[in-house]
C-alpha cells in the first residue's frame, strides 16, 4: 500500500488520556496489535477500552495481546494467534450476587489471574479448551489449546478440569495437565519451569513492543489529511489489519486538517514499536 502523505507527521507525542467509566462486565484494559473484535457477524479492530459482551468473539494475529478485565476485578490475558468467545457472562446483582461466566478458548494461550479485590467476590467461572473445561474459583491457571492438545498448568490455588466426563483437579502450584486431543491425558506432574518461563511470555505484555493500555499518554500520530475521505480511507485499512486509530479534525488558518492516530500506548518506547508494526505491515 502507498500512502501519499500530505503532511509528514509520524511521530510520537505525549497527551491527555480519556478517562475511565464504570467497570464493563468485561474491558479490555491492555492492548497489542493486531486484534478484532467480531460482534454480531461484523469483523472490527478491537479498541483499547471496549466492553465486551456475550456471544463476542476476539481474534488475535501474530504478535498480538490482550488483556481483560472482569467486572469482579479478575484478569484474563490471552496471546497471539487466539481464537476467544464470551459464551456467556453475568455480574449476578440482579440474583445471589455471584459473578458468572463462561469462555470459551479455540486456539491459543490464556491467563486467569484473580486478584485480592476479585477473591471478595463469589464466582462461578469456567473456560471451555478444545478437550478439557477449566472451573475457576480463587486461582491462577495458564492454559493452552493447539492443533493436537490442550494443557494447563495450575499457578496458585486450585482447579477442577472435566474431560469427557472425567474429573480432574490440579491443587499444587506448578502442576501440569497435558491432554493429547487424540489419547488419553498424561499423568499430572509437575511443570518444567524453564518450559513453563516461556510459556507464559505468551500472555504477558513486553514493555517496548507496542503495547496500548488505558491511561497511556503516548500518542503516534500517523499521517495528516486535507480531506476526511482520505483519513478515514486510511483508517478503515489499518482496522482491516487488526490496527485500531482515530482521527482528528483540526482547523489551521481557516483550513481543516484530519490527523489519523493511535492513542494510550503505554510508553514512547511502545508507541515506536507501534510505528514500526505498521510499516511492516504497510
Amino acid at each position: 500500500m502507498r500512502w501519499v502523505q500530505v503532511i509528514a507527521c509520524l511521530f510520537v507525542v505525549f497527551g491527555p488520556t480519556s478517562g475511565v467509566n464504570a467497570a464493563p462486565l468485561a474491558g479490555v484494559e491492555r492492548l497489542q496489535s493486531p486484534a478484532w473484535l467480531i460482534r454480531d457477524d461484523v469483523r472490527v479492530p478491537l479498541a483499547l477500552g471496549a466492553e465486551l459482551r456475550e456471544s463476542d468473539r476476539i481474534e488475535t494475529g501474530e504478535k498480538g495481546q490482550v488483556t481483560m478485565r472482569l467486572g469482579e476485578d479478575s484478569l484474563i490475558k490471552i496471546g497471539a494467534e487466539a481464537e476467544f468467545n464470551v459464551l456467556l457472562i453475568d455480574d449476578g446483582k440482579d440474583a445471589d450476587g455471584i459473578f458468572v461466566a463462561f469462555f470459551e478458548v479455540l486456539k491459543g494461550a490464556f491467563r486467569f489471574t484473580t486478584t485480592a479485590v476479585g477473591n471478595l467476590r463469589q464466582r462461578d467461572v469456567a473456560v471451555q479448551m478444545r478437550t478439557v473445561t477449566i472451573g475457576i474459583r480463587d486461582t491462577d491457571v495458564w492454559g493452552k489449546s493447539e492443533d493436537t492438545r490442550d494443557f494447563v498448568v495450575l499457578l496458585e490455588g486450585n482447579v477442577e478440569l472435566d474431560r469427557e466426563g472425567e474429573t480432574f483437579r490440579l491443587e499444587e502450584p506448578m502442576s501440569l495437565f497435558m491432554a493429547p486431543h487424540d489419547a488419553s491425558p498424561d499423568p499430572i506432574g509437575p511443570v518444567n519451569t524453564d518450559g513453563l518461563a516461556v510459556w507464559t511470555q505468551e500472555t504477558e505484555p513486553q514493555a517496548g513492543t507496542g503495547v496500548r493500555k488505558v491511561g497511556g499518554k503516548a500518542v503516534l500520530h500517523l499521517l495528516t489529511y486535507a480531506d476526511e475521505a482520505s483519513a478515514r480511507a486510511l483508517r478503515e485499512r489499518l482496522g482491516e489489519s487488526g490496527y485500531s486509530a482515530s482521527i482528528t479534525q483540526l482547523e489551521v488558518g481557516g483550513r481543516s486538517w484530519y490527523h489519523v492516530s493511535q492513542s494510550q500506548f503505554e510508553t514512547r518506547a511502545d508507541a515506536m514499536a507501534g510505528r514500526e508494526a505498521i510499516h511492516r505491515w504497510a
